[in-house]
């Protein structure tokens, strides 16, 4: 079945860059005739064929979306495929292939002429099989029947150009579309047909007629001008066909492509700008298939992968797609697939060289005849937008971080001066209490001191009574004053303690001892629960002695007649610990916290107490210099605890 001219015009014709006629048997599958496949190896085309023909079992939709089928076509560049069943016959069925390197979109001229062609060769097979086992199912009248309706709807001109004469009986259209006229006649002479064309091509059409006599499937490209002037674009082609031997005849048809040639050149323009606008801007442009699959990119996104444009093609997009941002642009592919709507999505680009990079990207689909056929991609650079807004959440957190911290400064500036102006308040109170304790001895010592010298005549017994009152208020005085010079020592921080190891129990003792006349004399009585053993410390015995003396005086100043003053010392491993608990007035909650504070001096109703407030603030700061811990629990009208702890040798 020689079929190879037929498939050449309709190669030609129906624009077609490569064309076959595929017979299947079952599974097997013979490709009965192909045009000139342009250099595209056999080998490619019998593998996806045994694929779509076995695997697939000849079922379209599965084979469009094969893995093989857009690997061929990305490999050799082909954007347009044609696909038919054109006829069955018992058990074996023909096929035809079209692809083309162009897309060529809605061109119903085009379209029609495929269909044609797809009839003409279906009758074609007919006609060859009359002759084989088959002709019984053939209807042979039919297959004769269509040649003229199929002559009818054609717009181009088949012809037989034989003894100067180019019959063109059957082509009423494409000649009246040719020539701008209706040809009464069945046959134009070759002169007059040759006078049509222009005459740059006159010597190329006399050796295209000569070649088409000797030449199977030969072809030209000419111009000439209609009955109306108008120049028209042309393509002939032609086979050598002879009725009697030595008479040189030739068949084939002339299609007027002046409209395709103008919408061609319109379209090269359009692409021509098209490419130039996207390669002029400064954005990353590109294309994509509908299996995501670069079909084409400008200069600047080729620049950004840091590719050429050529080595991208056929690469797929999830290659420069980071990991964390490939679940992004799955989704967003969805999107683009399922809607014609534009699509926005951002995500980060990786390149050649692992340089990650951000961008916005702005995406829509490529419909044609309802069916998505890819996208269209065009993103900006967005990575040091990214970075600035990165940059400024981190400044804007620092900023936050600042004002708390100026916060926190301001209160606390707020509470130094609360404490400032508290211990100015202190410091007065405590100038006017030592004043007033200064005052008062001071007032005693010189009036009673007056009083014996003025009176010569005064009494014995008074001179000695006066005396004893000088005497008392003389050392309270002292007492006090030393008090404030002790403190102020302290407070220093230049006095150095005088350390030896001493026992604390005695002191603790001889202390007890001391104060038992005086609680005694004020109806107190004092307990102790004392280890009947040394503890040594190493310590200034001479401060200590003096810290608990001062606590032994509270508990005896401030515990009515009838009460109780208890001391408690306790031995452990590293530590010694002292507790001394009195029944006395105690101190309200609220004013605990100020007990150790330097100049304060707690106001209790009713009691006018003698002294400039330092005794506990002493304490605290003898203790602390040991490196000891004080602390006080104490209940209105309950009575004190004192517990200190200090370090054993």
């Amino acid at each position: 079945m020689n079929l190879n001219p037929i498939i050449s015009l309709i190669s030609i014709t129906a624009k077609f860059d490569v064309c076959f006629l595929l017979k299947i048997e079952e599974e097997k599958f013979d490709i009965i005739s192909i045009n000139d496949a342009n250099n595209i190896l056999l080998a490619d085309i019998e593998n996806f064929i045994s694929i779509f023909a076995k695997e697939l079992n000849r079922d379209l939709t599965l084979f469009e979306n094969h893995e093989t089928f857009n690997s061929f076509l990305q490999s050799v560049k082909l954007k347009q495929y044609y696909i038919k069943k054109i006829f069955s016959a018992d058990k074996s069925e023909y096929w035809f292939f079209g692809f083309s390197r162009k897309s060529f979109k809605n061109n119903k001229t085009l379209n029609t002429i495929r269909e044609n062609f797809e009839f003409v060769l279906a009758n074609t097979v007919k006609l060859e099989l009359l002759n084989s086992k088959l002709a019984e199912e053939v209807d042979q009248k039919k297959d004769f029947d269509w040649i003229q309706r199929v002559l009818e709807r054609l717009d181009l001109i088949l012809y037989s150009n034989k003894k100067g004469v180019i019959n063109v009986k059957h082509s009423s259209n494409g000649v009246y579309s040719l020539f701008d006229t209706n040809m009464e006649k069945e046959s134009i002479s070759t002169g007059y047909y040759r006078s049509r064309i222009k005459s740059e091509f006159i010597k190329l059409y006399d050796e295209f007629v000569e070649q088409a006599k000797n030449q199977l499937g030969t072809e030209i490209e000419y111009q000439l001008r209609s009955n109306l002037g108008i120049e028209k674009s042309v393509v002939q082609f032609a086979l050598p066909f002879s009725e009697k031997e030595g008479e040189d005849s030739i068949v084939g048809y002339i299609q007027n492509k002046t409209r395709e040639k103008s919408l061609a050149a319109k379209l090269e323009r359009i692409e021509e700008n098209f490419e130039t606008t996207v390669e002029i801007t400064n954005h990353f442009f590109f294309m994509l298939d509908n299996n995501g699959h670069f079909n084409f990119i400008n200069e600047v996104g080729a620049v950004t992968l840091g590719y050429l444009k050529e080595e991208l093609m056929g690469k797929h997009f999830f290659e420069f797609v980071d990991d964390e941002s490939k679940a992004d642009v799955a989704l967003a592919l969805q999107q683009i697939l399922e809607t014609e709507n534009k699509v926005f999505f951002n995500i980060r680009i990786v390149d050649r060289f692992a340089n990650k990079i951000d961008f916005e990207f702005t995406a829509k689909s490529i419909i044609e005849n309802s069916k998505v056929l890819g996208m269209i991609c065009i993103g900006e650079d967005i990575t040091n937008k990214v970075r600035s807004e990165s940059k400024i959440k981190e400044l804007n957190t620092k900023l936050l971080e600042l004002n708390r911290l100026i916060s926190i400064e301001k209160d606390r500036a707020k509470h130094q001066i609360t404490v400032l102006e508290e211990l100015n308040r202190l410091k007065n109170d405590f100038i006017s209490n030592v004043s007033h304790e200064l005052r008062t001895p001071l007032a005693s010592i010189v009036g009673f001191a007056e009083t014996i010298v003025s009176d010569k005549e005064l009494p014995i017994e008074m001179i000695y009574e006066f005396s004893s009152i000088i005497l008392e208020e003389g050392k309270r005085l002292a007492k006090l004053i030393n008090d404030v010079l002790d403190f102020s020592k302290l407070e220093g921080g230049n006095e150095k303690l005088n350390k030896q190891r001493f026992d604390l129990v005695q002191v603790i003792l001889d202390l007890i001892e001391s104060y038992s006349k005086i609680a005694e004399t004020n109806g107190l009585k004092i307990n102790k629960q004392i280890p009947d053993a040394e503890i040594i410390i190493n310590g200034d015995k001479e401060r200590v002695t003096k810290a608990f003396a001062n606590l032994f005086s509270n508990g005896v100043k401030f515990t009515k007649a009838g009460g109780l003053v208890t001391v408690v010392v306790q031995d452990f491993l590293k530590e010694v610990e002292v507790i001394i608990c009195d029944t006395g007035i105690g101190i309200a909650k609220e004013d605990l916290p100020k007990v150790f504070q330097k100049f304060s001096k707690i106001n209790r109703p009713g009691l006018q107490l003698p002294g400039a407030g330092l005794g506990l603030s002493v304490v605290k700061q003898i203790i602390e210099l040991h490196k000891g811990l004080i602390r006080i629990e104490s209940e209105l009208n309950k009575g004190t605890s004192i517990i200190i702890r200090l370090p054993k040798e």
